[in-house]
């Protein structure tokens, strides 16, 4: 390996983060009493129409918090009136460009967020063919991403069919070797329930049966909450006996751990915070989230996807911060206190997010998550 020996040290470059993944517009209730009942209504103050998708939102989040970071999101965006609003609002906020949101000739894609107390919320999604169809391994090639990318997040899998295809495992494999970046990634809920099992008899709708755990086995860091690491270890690997909620999330994210064992596992647990599990642990770390008071989490939408940018932003952060890249030298592995430190940023991330209605009706930003 043949480094600089100039006795100037060399620029730091800036990473190029790339994110790639699903965009909805979220139509967003205020707090909802209870859920309506069939022929009933139920009233709230407000419904806000909101640009949202679990990887959008993460690449809005990471950006406001790490500005001098290269970002670039490359989603697909409906040509009709809710995919302009996506677009215009991503533009007014300014923390994200808008170059990578390629408009298709179908409808833009729509999540209606009903929430209700404490924070709980239900989602109804459009599938079929509206936007998130539309992305696929083709068009990431095309973009050139991954050509320039440091490290790519995959996330909101299970609503693009497109990119649960062996031929973009292919094509991240590949890139992934040839460049070295790094990857992780977050499926996000499976309304089909299916969780991409080998044998689920999945649909064009649903992607190929049997990629997802291909995926998981090439990311660096595998990020799903408890009802996701729960679904897909019971599709993919053993069938769990634990009952007990924090028992199971240790089960799951250990039974997934031992499938992809290259893989750094984290599961978002809510109030529980998460849970790590990774070579060199005896046992699964878990990490504590802010505690907050009684009333304080009015709408935990998008929480992980704050999570999820907050910990991912920070490894890369540190990783930079201390290693300056020559050609031919690449990424540092972190240590598993770095890993730990990114977790609880994430986790302090997410928290802020549960104060806010809406998934991301604006990014987060450092100071919002300084101690006071």
């Amino acid at each position: 390996m043949t480094m600089s020996t100039s006795s100037s040290p060399l620029p730091q470059k800036i990473p190029v983060v790339v994110f790639i993944g699903d965009a909805f517009v979220d139509v967003q209730t205020s707090p909802l009493p209870s859920l309506p009942i069939w022929d009933g209504d139920v009233t709230c103050s407000s419904v806000s129409i909101l640009p949202g998708g679990s990887v959008a939102n993460s690449a809005r989040h990471y950006a406001s918090l790490f500005p001098k970071h290269d970002v670039r999101l490359l989603v697909t965006v409906g040509d009709d009136l809710l995919g302009r609003a996506m677009i215009d609002a991503i533009e007014r906020e300014g923390v994200v460009s808008t170059k990578y949101l390629e408009t298709v000739p179908c409808p833009m894609s729509t999540c209606v967020v009903l929430v209700g107390p404490e924070g709980k919320r239900a989602f109804v999604s459009t599938r079929g063919d509206t936007s998130v169809a539309w992305l696929d391994a083709a068009r990431v090639d095309r973009s050139g991403l991954l050509e320039i990318a440091d490290h790519v997040h995959v996330s909101g899998l299970f609503s693009v069919p497109g990119l649960m295809k062996r031929e973009f495992v292919s094509l991240l494999a590949e890139a992934k070797e040839r460049r070295n970046f790094t990857f992780s990634l977050d499926t996000q809920y499976d309304a089909s329930n299916l969780w991409g099992a080998p044998s689920s008899g999945a649909t064009d709708d649903d992607g190929e049966a049997g990629v997802l755990m291909d995926l998981i086995q090439l990311a660096d860091v595998f990020v799903p909450n408890h009802v996701e690491a729960v679904g897909i270890s019971n599709a993919h690997c053993v069938e769990l006996t634990s009952r007990d909620r924090r028992d199971e999330t240790e089960e799951a994210a250990q039974r997934i751990a031992e499938a992809a064992p290259n893989t750094l596992v984290v599961v978002k647990a809510g109030k529980s915070g998460a849970l790590v599990v990774a070579r060199g642990l005896e046992a699964p770390r878990w990490v504590p989230c802010p505690k907050l008071e009684i009333g304080k989490c009015v709408d935990t939408c998008g929480a992980g996807d704050c999570f999820a940018a907050a910990m991912m932003g920070r490894i890369v952060e540190k990783m930079y911060d201390k290693t300056l890249k020559f050609e031919g030298v690449n990424w540092k592995d972190p240590s598993l206190d770095e890993v730990l430190d990114a977790v609880a940023y994430g986790c302090k991330a997410g928290t802020w997010c549960c104060m806010h209605v809406g998934a991301c009706a604006r990014p987060v930003s450092r100071d919002d998550l300084l101690d006071k």
